[in-house]
């Protein structure tokens, strides 16, 4: 799928090459990419933790129950 937005934002020099460094090291070629991966699959993330959070709350009330 083709890129079609564009999104900017600001940082300090310090956090700049903290970024590039990270991105490097990671084996991304771009710092574009390692952005793009680390925001989305943050959210994928955190989304499938609260969903395991979720069952297990079910499951305590369940035994709470009977």
């Amino acid at each position: 799928m083709g890129k079609t937005v564009r999104f900017t934002f600001r940082l300090t020099d310090q956090e700049a090459e903290r970024m590039r460094h990270n991105a490097q090291m990671r084996g991304y070629t771009a710092a574009s990419e390692f952005i793009r991966t680390a925001v989305l699959d943050r959210d994928l993330w955190l989304e499938k933790k609260l969903n395991e959070i979720l069952l297990i709350i079910k499951e305590v009330e369940k035994k709470v129950k009977d």
